[in-house]
């Protein structure tokens, strides 16, 4: 049998083990009108930026999220970087954003020309703390005429950047609050929150500027891709404008530095059809999130955040590990591999990775004892009862061991 390109890009996607095929991680679902809509970019000839597709992904987008606009972009990191410009984050300023995120958060932060100033995180949503945000810009800022200045550095303030930590809300109303009184720019680095809400909000109706992910590992993925999620009209165009090259009429006129940032009609049609099966893939989420945490809570050291007053997209989903299992997360890891089950630990503090070492950081008392404890399991849409269930069982029988 020949072996097809494609073939082996499946296999690396997925991971084979000498049982078979791995239960993979989070794939995408792709049962709906996907194939259908591609092939209609491919009769029209429409698969660039340009193509109704990209229109409607954003109509639905800012429908569903109850938000006035939505910029779509060819990637999230791309809509971090548009959200921060319309901010007026600019070189040498510093964003705040918790240590607790995937390194895209801080590598965003820096193709501004800014740099990072890290916090800790609160364990009840494993966001950005909001007591430790207030304490330390009072500890360490000034208000200046020209914004809230680091003591220190001399480098302004320029925005504060929570995370939807693997889809969980930050105590988005406490946030806000803090950014209010020291006049700061919000925004949220949103990228797994679709379908999260806020005291019964959508993200769209928080009055903020959010930024989205739909990468192939996302809740709906149209193949990589994000999107800037706003209400204010003065911001979204600005941020189509520069990710459109800045360009000022059909020729080549622009008036400032843009860049090329757009989804293309392909990725959007893909976009489209996940959003029409958008509702059964929250509910299927919710579902191995509640299974895994009902079935394995003996084993855990703390359950994933407490989400009663709000509602979590349930992006990622598996167990925290207790004491005695923290230090062998590794060996856990390494075992359901043996089984067929992929499973990872979760994220590494950014403020420790070498790009950001000598950044400004705050304790970081809960991220430490975070760090090492979160097993993400298998959570794809498609996941089946009985593979959970195979999950759930390897699981038990590997931490009874241990």
């Amino acid at each position: 049998m020949v072996t097809t390109r494609i073939q082996i890009m499946r296999f690396r996607n997925t991971e084979v083990s000498s049982q078979g095929q791995i239960i993979p991680l989070a794939v995408p679902n792709l049962a709906g009108n996907e194939e259908k809509y591609l092939k209609q970019c491919i009769a029209t000839n429409f698969v660039s930026s340009v193509g109704p597709f990209v229109g409607e992904f954003e109509i639905q987008l800012a429908e569903r999220l109850k938000s006035k606009f939505a910029v779509a972009t060819n990637s999230g990191t791309s809509a971090l970087h548009l959200m921060l410009i319309s901010a007026g984050v600019k070189s040498g300023d510093l964003v705040i954003i918790p240590s607790y995120s995937f390194v895209a958060t801080a590598n965003a932060v820096s193709m501004t020309g800014a740099t990072p100033w890290f916090m800790d995180i609160e364990l009840m949503s494993w966001g950005l703390n909001p007591d430790v945000l207030r304490d330390e810009l009072k500890l360490n800022c000034k208000a200046t005429g020209n914004g809230l200045i680091h003591k220190v550095s001399g480098a302004r303030i320029a925005a504060i950047m929570p995370v939807y930590a693997a889809g969980h809300p930050p105590r988005v109303l406490e946030l806000i609050a803090v950014a209010q009184e020291f006049q700061i720019p919000l925004v949220f680095d949103s990228a797994a929150a679709i379908g999260s809400k806020s005291n019964g909000q959508e993200i769209g109706e928080l009055g903020c500027i959010h930024s989205l992910s739909f990468n192939g590992n996302k809740t709906i993925t149209s193949g990589g891709g994000g999107a800037v999620i706003l209400s204010d009209e003065t911001a979204e165009r600005l941020i189509r404008h520069i990710s459109t090259t800045a360009r000022t009429a059909d020729g080549y006129s622009h008036d400032e530095i843009g860049f090329n940032y757009r989804l293309t009609n392909v990725q959007a049609a893909i976009g489209v059809a996940q959003l029409e099966q958008l509702d059964s893939f929250l509910e299927k989420k919710k579902q191995i999130a509640g299974k895994y945490r009902t079935e394995l809570s003996e084993f855990s050291g703390g359950q994933f955040p407490n989400v009663s007053t709000d509602t979590s997209s349930d992006w990622l989903s598996g167990i925290v590990l207790s004491d005695s299992h923290k230090e062998k997360i590794g060996e856990i890891i390494s075992t359901l591999a043996q089984s067929g089950i992929q499973a990872r630990e979760s994220w590494a503090p950014i403020h420790e990775m070498k790009p950001y070492r000598s950044c400004l950081s705050s304790t970081m008392e809960s991220m430490n004892f975070l760090r090492g404890r979160v097993l993400t399991l298998p959570n794809s849409t498609s996941l089946t009862s009985e593979d959970q269930e195979k999950v759930v069982q390897s699981v038990r029988r590997i931490l009874t061991r241990l």
